[in-house]
This record gives C-alpha cells, sequence and structure tokens, in this order.
C-alpha cells in the first residue's frame, strides 16, 4: 500500500476506536464504584437506623420539654 492508503488507515481506525477504551473504562469504574455501595450498603442501613432511632428519642424528648402549652418554660 501507498503512504496515503496506510494515513488514511491509521486515521480511520485511530479516530474509530479512541472512544471505545475510554468508553470501557468508564464502564468499568462505574461498575466497581455500584459495587463498592453495595458492599457498603448494610452498614450504611444499620448506622442510619441508629441516627434515625435517636431522632425519634430526641424529637419526643423535646416535646415533652415544650409541655403542653407550647412553651419551654
Amino acid at each position: 500500500p501507498s503512504e496515503a492508503t496506510t494515513a488514511t488507515t491509521v486515521t480511520i481506525i485511530s479516530n474509530t476506536h479512541l472512544p471505545w477504551p475510554h468508553d470501557a473504562i468508564k464502564h468499568a469504574i462505574r461498575k466497581r464504584h455500584l459495587a463498592e455501595e453495595g458492599a457498603h450498603g448494610p452498614a450504611f442501613e444499620a448506622l442510619s437506623k441508629h441516627i434515625v432511632n435517636q431522632l425519634k428519642k430526641s424529637t419526643n424528648e423535646l416535646q415533652q420539654a415544650k409541655g403542653h402549652d407550647g412553651n419551654f418554660f
């Protein structure tokens, strides 16, 4: 093949194939992040339940402290 044909072939191949590895890498990273988030799910849920229970307890204590007229004192 001539130099012009070789240059055109290289340009077409380069332009055609460049986005694919980039997209594949992005997809693999995204998939890994989702797997990591899933692995942390049980711990996140356990911590969230504790925080929600503490918030409910604090809210009840605050309501009791306010009294019936809505004032603290």
